[in-house]
């Protein structure tokens, strides 16, 4: 196990793995991430927030047409999960990927339909991560631990986001926005002749909540979270807050990047076969 310490002191334990060697352990249980690098692309939403069907169809296509990426489904939850239920729906990978690909099982198989879906899309794509994680657990040891359950849900989403990329680099955007991955993951690193230095400006899209860190303990990543630990911020608080907080004339602010608005993905053109078939499955 690896030093768990930032260069804060700050515990991030649980953004190291618990089995390097198993993937398919306990979702619940396993760490945000198997491999520290900024090559990862989060899709982030609380738990009683739900992804549609064309959401889950962005992911699948991200996750294809970007095969050098992790991409992490991550879902924040309340409470921590049951301890007998996860004991209970502890399943080996060959079993379970046999329930999942079979439509006479299909409706019997584990948790709900969305969990369903979320497993399938990992056993079909090699590079989908998929995440559940308590607030306690997430925020553990981290400035935002005493006070993430007393945060409304928007500037909860807001302090995960910030927290996941100050310690752990990547990409963080929404499912209808992947299309900008194409632009935007070239602002993880810097090319010098053959080598990628990573890029050590925050990059933020504020209209449309896209967020790119190329190193960790990031500036401005720290400043978010350091300010919702301050002020908590029951109200409405928003990137662009943070940023004029931040960065009084925006014209000059040398810690981020500021995107023009970027537009949303369109639906023609989306690779997602898992989605499909899992609809149809459904409906038979």
């Amino acid at each position: 196990m690896p030093n768990t310490k930032d260069p804060f002191g700050e515990d991030v334990s649980l953004l190291y793995p618990d089995n390097h060697g198993d993937k398919f352990t306990r979702m619940e249980e396993i760490s945000i991430l198997e491999v520290r690098t900024s090559s990862n692309v989060y899709f982030f939403k609380l738990a009683n927030q739900n992804w549609s069907t064309t959401d889950y169809c962005y992911i699948e296509t991200a996750a294809r047409r970007h095969p050098d990426f992790n991409v992490y489904l991550i879902n924040l939850i309340k409470e921590e999960p049951n301890r007998k239920s996860l004991n209970q729906s502890s399943i080996n990978r060959t079993r379970l990927e046999s329930k999942l690909n079979d439509p006479n099982n299909y409706h019997s198989s584990v948790s709900s339909p969305e969990d369903r879906l979320r497993q399938r899309l990992v056993f079909g794509n090699g590079n989908i991560r998929n995440i559940n994680v308590s607030i306690d657990k997430f925020f553990k040891g981290s400035k935002l631990s005493k006070v993430a359950k007393q945060l409304d849900d928007e500037v909860l989403e807001i302090a995960a986001k910030a927290q996941l990329l100050w310690s752990v680099p990547g990409v963080a955007l929404k499912p209808n926005m992947f299309c900008n991955l194409d632009s935007v993951k070239s602002f993880l690193c810097n090319s010098n002749e053959n080598e990628c230095l990573p890029d050590k400006l925050a990059t933020i899209e504020p209209e449309n909540d896209i967020q790119v860190t190329g190193v960790p303990c990031q500036a401005f990543m720290g400043f978010v979270v350091q300010e919702i630990s301050r002020n908590k911020h029951n109200g409405k608080y928003t990137l662009k807050e943070a940023l004029e907080t931040y960065c009084p004339r925006l014209y000059y602010c040398p810690e981020i990047r500021i995107l023009n608005s970027k537009p949303k993905c369109p639906t023609d053109g989306l690779n997602c076969p898992i989605v499909y078939s899992s609809i149809l499955m459904h409906i038979a």
